[in-house]
């Protein structure tokens, strides 16, 4: 799993399933929170298709306003959480996806 590969589908997630579909505006830096795109019920939405997609769950502790004010910062959790896993130490075969 590369950042850039993390990247393009929380941008396309967030575009088609809370924007839906229009994320002409949507950066890596615009404030997800601030701008009310994310919300409470939003959050489980991207929780759930994290752990689909990557097959990452974020841990209790991390799910807070830091970690998600940005697509950045989301993406840099999951890549994060991600290379913290057991199986990704143990030489994850699986980084393209």
């Amino acid at each position: 799993m590369d950042a850039t590969s993390v990247n393009q589908a929380l941008k396309g997630f967030i575009t088609e399933k809370l924007l839906h579909g229009d994320g002409a505006d949507l950066t890596d830096h615009t404030p997800l929170l601030e701008w009310e795109i994310v919300d409470s019920l939003a959050m489980v939405s991207l929780l759930t298709f994290v752990q689909k997609t990557f097959g990452v769950t974020i841990p209790d502790a991390e799910v807070s306003p830091r970690n998600f004010q940005s697509i950045e910062a989301l993406q840099n959790l999951i890549v994060n959480v991600a290379q913290d896993r057991p199986e990704a130490a143990d030489g994850d075969t699986n980084k393209g996806a």
